[in-house]
């Protein structure tokens, strides 16, 4: 793809970016870090928390970089460049123009919350496949779609690695994107240019504040999700907010969100409302009652919270136009999540779960879920 049309992508998002130098290279790769540039490539430089990317132009163009993307003019490059004020934004378009805008091909439902993100999407990738469709996940524990499987290193990944996930999942055949959002990849852009239809938000706690500082900077990274980025993705497509209403950030994200949103949670006024909830060391039994009728619910999953993410699920579902009876059969059918309380089976020993907790509100949730169902005692064994 020539940079003129990489380039014409991004003034049309960022006021003020021009061109320097002169040429219009074939570009056949993009890429943040300087150390992975190709023949050909494009070296976006961009400043991180840690390093700035600046620093790393000469690298870049030695190996061979038929481009750059700065923030400042590097003259002494011999490149043609592209100065724009957001190196990083400017990342997202030309990756999503560079392979095809792939999420505007999908059904692309975005998880965000403390907690929850990754046992959502699996409860999600298993109601897409009852429902006949072929599901692919990005996420915490791996990227995955059918005959692809690679561990993540992130949550979720930098743009041009997203871009082109999305690209291979939809050229693979997958209908359906179910994407863990965090809340930096929300403040830093990495889902701009992603088309979503769906975004969903499970709880908010403390975490991340050495980054976000407060927990009311947290939220507002949080709800981009529903605001700018789903926003957004309504120039192409219907888009819908799943919200747990009974956490008291859902709440104010309920009146605050610029899309149509569904209501789930314990409440009476949820739109999406769990009912006779039974927890024991067995699992999950209740109700699940919706606009498009009520099913019943047992799941092996083990906790009053996964009962929430049981209903997050099927909210999301529902937005999506799934019927309430293939949503109940696909959530019934997991039944571990790996870290996720997930079962250690020792025959003759007592239940043992293994718990991904890392925050203090986390962990106080996994043991206040299984405290009730002990006969006995408690252990926690946890690391620092």
């Amino acid at each position: 793809m020539r940079f003129s049309r990489l380039v014409d992508a991004v003034c049309q998002t960022q006021e003020g970016a021009r061109v320097l130098g002169h040429g219009d290279p074939e570009v056949r790769s993009i890429h943040y870090r300087a150390q992975q540039v190709k023949p050909g490539g494009l070296f976006v430089a961009v400043a991180g928390t840690a390093a700035d990317g600046h620093d790393f132009v000469g690298r870049a163009v030695e190996a061979g970089a038929a481009a750059l993307v700065v923030n400042r003019p590097t003259p002494d490059a011999g490149l043609p460049q592209l100065v724009a004020e957001d190196t990083r934004a400017a990342m997202a378009v030309m990756a999503h123009e560079f392979f095809g805008h792939p999420s505007r091909e999908l059904v692309v439902v975005g998880i965000t919350g403390t907690n929850a993100k990754t046992t959502v999407s699996y409860l999600l990738e298993a109601v897409f496949a009852e429902a006949g469709f072929s599901p692919g996940v990005v996420g915490t524990v791996e990227t995955r779609w059918k005959g692809h499987a690679r561990p993540s290193a992130m949550t979720t990944p930098e743009s041009v690695d997203l871009a082109g996930a999305l690209r291979r999942m939809a050229d693979a055949g997958t209908t359906h994107a179910i994407l863990e959002v965090s809340s930096h990849a929300l403040h830093q852009g990495r889902v701009r240019e992603v088309a979503f239809d769906c975004g969903l938000f499970t709880n908010l706690s403390q975490d991340h504040l050495d980054y976000h500082q407060d927990l009311e900077a947290y939220f507002a990274a949080k709800k981009l999700l529903f605001t700018r980025y789903l926003e957004e993705s309504a120039r192409h497509k219907r888009t819908w907010g799943v919200v747990n209403a009974d956490d008291p950030y859902g709440r104010r994200l309920l009146s605050e969100a610029g899309v149509p949103t569904l209501s789930v949670g314990m409440e009476s006024a949820c739109e999406v409302q769990g009912r006779e909830l039974s927890v024991d060391h067995r699992g999950i039994r209740g109700k699940i009652v919706t606009p498009a009728g009520e099913f019943a619910l047992t799941s092996p999953l083990v906790g009053r919270h996964n009962f929430y993410n049981l209903l997050c699920a099927a909210g999301a579902a529902l937005a999506l136009g799934i019927d309430p009876p293939v949503i109940a059969r696909g959530l019934c059918r997991v039944e571990n999540i790996p870290g996720r309380l997930q079962r250690v089976e020792v025959e003759g020993c007592p239940t043992v779960l293994v718990d991904y907790a890392h925050t203090p509100a986390a962990l106080e949730k996994v043991i206040q879920a299984l405290k009730p169902l002990c006969k006995g005692r408690l252990f926690t064994v946890f690391g620092a």
